[in-house]
């Protein structure tokens, strides 16, 4: 995370872009970690590009499928309950597809495929 902060800080990106990004990243990598390798080793490819103002950024790694195929919708667990029973966890997939402006996974050749999509955001 370290090194990608400082690839874009010294690129010029503004601090709320990298915020969003470090925010992103660190979400999807630990979801990797902990549900594509179930919490063991295994390889992770970043890859960064410029569009225009967007940076899109492509994670992919060898682990475990999306449960279905598919990535979760990012809705929010449900809050509406005692506060013994709140959820401790389940939102990361709606952080994540806030803080993007387009977003996409695929599952090829044995690899899960996550694109993300970054654009400036007027005062972030």
């Amino acid at each position: 995370m370290a090194a990608v902060r400082g690839i874009l800080a010294r690129s010029g990106a503004a601090p709320g872009l990298l915020f969003r990004v470090e925010l992103v990243l660190a979400e999807v990598l630990n979801n990797i970690c902990e549900h594509a390798y179930g919490g063991g080793a295994g390889r992770v490819w970043l890859k960064a590009r410029t569009e225009g103002d967007a940076l899109c950024v492509t994670v992919s790694d060898r682990g475990l499928p999306m449960p279905g195929g598919d990535m979760p919708d990012g809705a929010l667990p449900d809050m509406d309950v005692p506060c013994e029973f709140q959820p401790e966890g389940g939102f990361g997939w709606y952080l994540i597809h806030s803080q993007v402006d387009s977003l996409d996974y695929c599952r090829r050749d044995g690899e899960n495929i996550l694109g993300l999509r970054f654009t400036p955001r007027s005062g972030a």
